[in-house]
Parts: structure tokens; C-alpha cells; sequence
């Protein structure tokens, strides 16, 4: 803070450009500072964004992890942050690794059904396989778990074009790479608060979404016939 207080009362100062250059080079090195940080993993809520800089070099948009009830692996797209389907609450061990539980399926993340690439990333009713959450600078983190080491990846993300997909296993190199993600505290309760309704009324939605869809085979299965070729009406 005190770098860029620094830097912006130096563009409304009269200075050489020798000066200008030592706020520019100042504020330089506390923004690599800050990217540099590193911030442990506390237990609480989070969102687990992209950092792949093609997404936002291409669409200007975000794309985060989400998990809902149609399926029972990780899948990405565009972030929303006041939907349910992308909350995820982190707790580590003492050994450092972590489990993921989605706010949404109340489901954990686990691992691959094989050991290789090109995997998508299942989850379960409990925690089985540790989560392994690795900072590699600048905020950013890879992350794969205890069964498979290749790293979770956005499958379908075309260069940075894709729209959705898979969390599958793969490995890239690199801050920025496609393999990277920000691992983002959410430091609202209130918002957890009021998803807390709509993750309510998203579970009686499709409670009754269930019992429509089992009305109609039961109601179709009226107007069934069976015809009697050896005893016919006529």
C-alpha cells in the first residue's frame, strides 16, 4: 500500500525521470511482492478459479470449478460467485493435505478411476483420497491427490476458447499454464448466509423435479394395452 501511495502522489508531483523511474521500479517490486506471497490454506469456504491467463486473455472472463447433483465429477465454466455450485469448504490435516467438500453436493473431491492422463476427477459421498494442494508463486496453486500426481486441468479449455468441461488429470508447467488455479478465500458470511437459501430450495426443486418424473411413468403406465389375438373383441 505504501509503494502504490507513493506512486500515485508521484504522478500528480512535478519530478525528473529519473524519479519517476525509482516510484515505477518501487511499486514493481511490491506488486511481485504481494503475487509472491505465500497465503496458507485455512479451513472455510473458497472458490477454486482458473488461473490459466488464456481464458482471460480471450474471453475476459473467469472460469472456476463447480459440482452439482447430474453428475459425480469436478467440471469448470464461467464463474458465478453467488451460485451454490461453486462454493467449496477446505480443511487440511496435519500433514498438509486437504479435503475438498463441495457446498452444493455435499460430496468430496477424490481422484481419478485410473492412474493417468486425460481422467476425470470423481468424488464421494466421504473423504477417501487426500487432496494435495502445491503454491507454486504468485497466488496460484497446482493440485492433484494422494492417488495420481498429475495435476487437475480443465479439459476441453481449446487454448482458452472453451466455454466447459471436465476437471481431468494432466500436467502443465508454469505460473499461468493450464494447469493452475487460484485457490480464493471467501470472506463473507453473509453470503454463505443467503446461499444457504437457494441451496435449500435447489434440493426441493429437484426432489420434486423426481417425483413429477415418477408420476408420469406411473400415470403412462395406465394406457398400456395388451392385445388378444385369439380372443378378439370383433
Amino acid at each position: 500500500n505504501t509503494a502504490l501511495e507513493e506512486a500515485n502522489r508521484a504522478v500528480i508531483s512535478e519530478l525528473s525521470d529519473e524519479e519517476y523511474k525509482q516510484y515505477a521500479e518501487k511499486l514493481k517490486a511490491a506488486k511481485e511482492a504481494v503475487e509472491n506471497a505465500y497465503i496458507d490454506i485455512t479451513e472455510g469456504y473458497y472458490y477454486i478459479v482458473s488461473a490459466y491467463s488464456d481464458f482471460m486473455n480471450s474471453q475476459k472472463v473467469e472460469m472456476g470449478c463447480f459440482m452439482n447433483d447430474a453428475n459425480n465429477y469436478i467440471q469448470w465454466k464461467a464463474l458465478n460467485t453467488t451460485d451454490p455450485a461453486f462454493i467449496f469448504y477446505l480443511t487440511k490435516d496435519a500433514d498438509g493435505y486437504v479435503d475438498v467438500k463441495s457446498y452444493n453436493t455435499d460430496r468430496y473431491w477424490s481422484a481419478p478411476n485410473e492412474n493417468k492422463s486425460s481422467q476425470a476427477i470423481q468424488t464421494t459421498t466421504k473423504p477417501d483420497k487426500k487432496q494435495v494442494l502445491n503454491a507454486i508463486g504468485g497466488g496460484q496453486w497446482q493440485i492433484w491427490n494422494t492417488f495420481c500426481t498429475q495435476h487437475y486441468h480443465p479439459e476441453s479449455n481449446g487454448g482458452g476458447s472453451g466455454k466447459s468441461g471436465k476437471l481431468v488429470t494432466w500436467n502443465s508447467s508454469g505460473k499461468g499454464s493450464s494447469s493452475t488455479w487460484y485457490v480464493r478465500a471467501i470472506n463473507d458470511p453473509n453470503l454463505i448466509d443467503s446461499l444457504d437459501a437457494v441451496k435449500a430450495q435447489n434440493i426441493i426443486t429437484a426432489e420434486l423435479k423426481t417425483l413429477c418424473n415418477t408420476a408420469d411413468i406411473a400415470y403412462n403406465k395406465l394406457f398400456v394395452y395388451n392385445t388378444d389375438l385369439e380372443q378378439p373383441l370383433l
